[in-house]
């Protein structure tokens, strides 16, 4: 394994990073999921349910995990969903070569750099896929590799796990040196079946003579789970495809799925954050793919930059627009949107201050019509842009307060608040009819009244994002990243806190916080480990 490689694996904050010492035997045996009441149907329609209780459940990555003598083997951690919130005693840590997971611990795999929930084999339980960009394979040093895991009545379990790469039979590629398949995972039914498919990102992936242009591989899902056979290679080389790959381009570094129009499939969204837009130097794009019956087509995909006629600002060098992306229906419509993080994108005088920019779903797929760009300088934002705030490097998208309409976090990871750099704050932008409300938008950082928490330097609150129902009320909960936070003496060791959704605004009343050391037993935070580095939560 790389080991330069460490940091762009742990630290959501480059453009490509979608993504220390535990010792012990604890891996997939702990504490089962908590015990809830029967129920109903509709319960059962909770996404991210591991167990079917009726709340929804989250997966930490925890990529800079040492495993006995193998640094950054990483692991990850589920926690549970109740009635009353998350259930720290009954989480469960995973990690390969205990408990039936596959495969063994090494140096750098950095097991759970990347996490996505989906149900891939249509039964009543939600399953998680694990990124392993650091997998080495016979002398291939970081080629990568995901590994999936089932849901079942205790929820997550090491039952049936699968472990997949490019070497496995039947993959439409093959693993070379530095590929790193598995940076980025998206789950969701492209393929119109009851079982969500799996995307992989491999953004260092070499196309022809074109180093590190990317690639996605989507994995379909299928009654016996994910499976290789019929997989999908695309790329920017890919026949009918409205754009090329070049070098370094980094196709795969962040992906999305969702109905984004013209169809009743849902799409893919692909973030080429290093694209170079005419002699515009890593100015970066998005690729939009329709979905089809089986598969994801290039008829009809479209390339989106800030050059594109309707779209917010232009192209600028270094923007890497397409570093993030998040898909929810925020404007109320019959179709997702899409956000679209734009973390060094100077904003006046202020460089690699961030913004974001809202891209339409229609009949007619994907638009630049109606686009939003929004910054922290925006028309009544209630925060203002700064140098280096990298506003927009993780989205989420879900129904956290107000309305019906889907609403956007917004992870500011180098937000400096009250002498404290790189704090750390996550801005939330309500959905309305039209698109975003900046009229009532909301900065969240760890010293939110009623927090469990403490604003601290480098922090890196709001690094990773998800949302999702874990108390079972009418709103979304939003799950913040940390992966920076030092718990007791150790640095870096990373924490997530959950805040809840509720009518007006996301609160800090009843938040929660959580750490490697929160549940006795399970593991314990150690320098380095990063938990929080990634997390999925619906």
């Amino acid at each position: 394994m790389n080991r330069s490689y460490r940091r762009a694996a742990v630290a959501t904050l480059t453009c490509v990073g979608l993504a220390a010492a535990a010792t012990g035997t604890l891996a997939s045996t702990a504490i089962a999921a908590p015990k809830q009441a029967p129920v109903t149907a509709a319960a059962r329609a909770v996404p991210a349910d591991f167990n079917d209780d009726g709340y929804a459940d989250i997966a930490v990555g925890v990529p800079g995990e040492d495993i006995g003598a193998a640094t950054d083997a990483g692991s990850v951690q589920i926690l549970y969903g109740s009635a009353t919130g998350i259930v720290p005693s009954s989480s469960r840590t995973f990690r390969q070569g205990a408990g039936g997971v596959l495969d063994s611990p090494e140096t750098g795999d950095h097991f759970g750099a990347a996490v996505a929930i989906g149900n891939f084999n249509g039964d009543a339980y939600a399953d998680v896929a694990v990124g392993v960009p650091g997998e080495d394979f016979a002398g291939v040093t970081d080629a990568g590799a995901v590994q999936i895991f089932y849901g079942s009545a205790s929820g997550i379990t090491a039952a049936g796990n699968r472990f997949l790469s490019q070497a496995t039979a039947g993959s439409a590629s093959s693993p070379r040196a530095g590929d790193r398949f598995g940076t980025t995972l998206a789950a969701g039914d492209i393929a119109g079946s009851t079982q969500a498919d799996l995307a992989v990102g491999v953004p260092y992936e070499d196309v022809g003579s074109a180093k590190d242009a990317g690639a996605v591989q989507i994995l379909r899902g299928s009654p016996s789970g994910i499976t290789i056979s019929g997989d999908q290679l695309l790329t920017q080389n890919t026949a009918g495809a409205g754009d090329k790959s070049e070098r370094g381009d980094r196709f795969g570094a962040a992906l999305a799925i969702g109905n984004l129009g013209a169809g009743t499939k849902r799409d893919l969204a692909v973030g080429v954050p290093l694209e170079d837009v005419g002699k515009v130097v890593d100015a970066g794009a998005i690729q939009f793919f329709p979905g089809t019956t089986g598969a994801v087509t290039t008829r009809g995909d479209k390339v989106i930059t800030q050059n594109s006629s309707g779209v917010g600002d232009k192209s600028e060098k270094g923007d890497r627009f397409g570093s993030a992306l998040a898909v929810a229906d925020f404007a109320g419509s019959s179709y997702k949107d899409l956000a679209v993080g734009i973390p060094y994108e100077n904003v006046g005088k202020a460089a690699d201050a961030g913004a974001i920019a809202l891209l339409r779903g229609t009949k007619s797929g994907l638009t630049t019509l109606h686009d939003q760009f929004i910054s922290q300088d925006s028309k009544s934002a209630v925060d203002k842009a700064e140098k280096s705030d990298r506003f927009g490097s993780a989205l989420a998208g879900a129904n956290l307060t107000r309305t019906s309409k889907a609403d956007l976090a917004v992870g500011v990871p180098l937000e400096n608040f009250n002498g404290k750099s790189d704090a750390g704050a996550v801005q939330i932008i309500p959905g309305a009819t039209g698109g975003l409300d900046l009229g009532h938008d909301q900065l969240i950082q760890q010293d939110l009244k009623g927090s469990d928490a403490a604003v601290e330097t480098g922090d890196h609150f709001g690094a990773a994002l998800g949302a999702a129902n874990t108390i079972g009320t009418s709103f979304a909960d939003l799950t913040v990243g940390v992966p920076y936070e030092k718990v007791g003496t150790a640095t870096a060791g990373g924490s997530v806190q959950v805040f809840q959704g509720q009518s007006n605004y996301v609160t800090a009343g009843g938040d929660q916080v959580f750490t490697q050391s929160s549940a006795p037993g399970v593991s314990a935070s150690e320098n380095g480990d990063h938990f929080g580095a990634a997390v999925s939560a619906g």
